[in-house]
C-alpha cells in the first residue's frame, strides 16, 4: 500500500515533538449507493479514540518553510485541509514574537483560506483570528463557497478583487523578498490561483505601461512568477 502524505500543522517550539496533522475523512456515496469510506482517513478516525495507538509514520524534508527573513512578505493560499502548513507557520510566528525575536513593524502576511461556510467546515478559525488580532497575521481573507446560494466564491476570487489583486502585485513587483505558498488542491485550486497571480502582475504592468499588449504583459508576468519558483519563493504543496 503506498503511504499517504500529510502537511504537518504544528510547530516544535509550541508542541515539541508531537507532530499534529491535518485531515477530513473522506467519505461519500458511491455510484451504488454504497458508502466509501478512505481508507487511511477513515482508520485514523477509528483509532483517535485509542491514544495509545501505534502509528507507522515518517517525516519527509521540505522546502516549504518560512522565509529566512522573517519580516518577508509572505502570500499564503490554504483552503480547506490546506491551511495545515499556515497553521504550524502562524504557531511558530507567535511563539517568536512573545519571546521578542520578531520585529516591532508589522510585516505583510496574507492569508487566503477557503470553506464551505464558516459555521459548518472550517478549521482552525479561531486560532487565524488570534493571529490576525496578534497582528502575526497581517491580513486574513476568507472564502465561504457555499455561503451565498448558487453562488460559488474561491480563494481565487478572493484575489482577484482589486485590491487585494493590486496589493499582490505591488509585493511581488516592488519586494525582492516576498514569498508565496499554496497549499491544497492541485487539480483546480494551485492553477486558478497562479492564473489570478497572472492576471494581477500583468494589470499592474499594462497599468505602468498602457502601449503593452495583453499578451506581452501576461508573458512578463508569467517570467515574474517563474524567477520566484526558480529562487524558492514560489513554494507549493499540492496533491491530486
Amino acid at each position: 500500500m503506498a503511504p499517504r502524505y500529510y502537511s504537518i500543522s504544528s510547530a516544535p517550539s509550541v508542541h515539541g515533538s508531537r507532530i499534529h496533522v491535518t485531515a477530513v475523512v473522506v467519505r461519500h456515496p458511491t455510484g451504488t449507493k454504497r458508502i466509501h469510506t478512505g481508507l487511511c482517513t477513515g482508520w485514523l478516525a477509528r483509532i483517535a479514540a485509542s491514544p495509545d495507538h501505534a502509528v507507522a509514520c515518517f517525516v519527509r524534508r521540505s522546502a516549504f518553510k518560512l522565509p529566512v527573513r522573517l519580516d518577508a512578505p509572505m502570500l499564503m493560499f490554504g483552503p480547506g485541509t490546506g491551511v495545515a502548513p499556515f497553521r504550524g507557520f502562524l504557531h511558530e510566528l507567535r511563539a517568536l514574537s512573545r519571546a521578542g525575536e520578531l520585529s516591532d513593524e508589522e510585516s505583510l502576511r496574507i492569508l487566503y483560506y477557503g470553506c464551505r461556510r464558516l459555521d459548518v467546515d472550517s478549521l482552525y478559525h479561531d486560532e487565524l483570528l488570534e493571529a490576525h488580532d496578534d497582528r502575526v497575521l497581517s491580513h486574513l481573507h476568507v472564502a465561504e463557497s457555499r455561503a451565498v446560494p448558487d453562488t460559488r466564491t474561491y480563494v481565487q476570487h478572493k484575489l482577484r478583487e482589486a485590491e487585494n489583486a493590486a496589493l499582490a502585485a505591488t509585493l511581488l513587483l516592488e519586494n525582492d523578498d516576498t514569498h508565496i505558498y499554496v497549499c491544497g488542491d492541485a487539480r483546480q485550486m494551485a492553477k486558478d490561483v497562479h492564473d489570478a497571480l497572472i492576471e494581477a502582475v500583468a494589470a499592474h504592468h499594462r497599468a505602468a505601461n498602457p502601449a503593452l499588449s495583453e499578451s506581452d504583459a501576461r508573458v512578463e508576468a508569467e517570467s515574474v512568477l517563474a524567477k520566484l519558483a526558480q529562487t524558492g519563493r514560489y513554494q507549493k504543496d499540492v496533491w491530486y
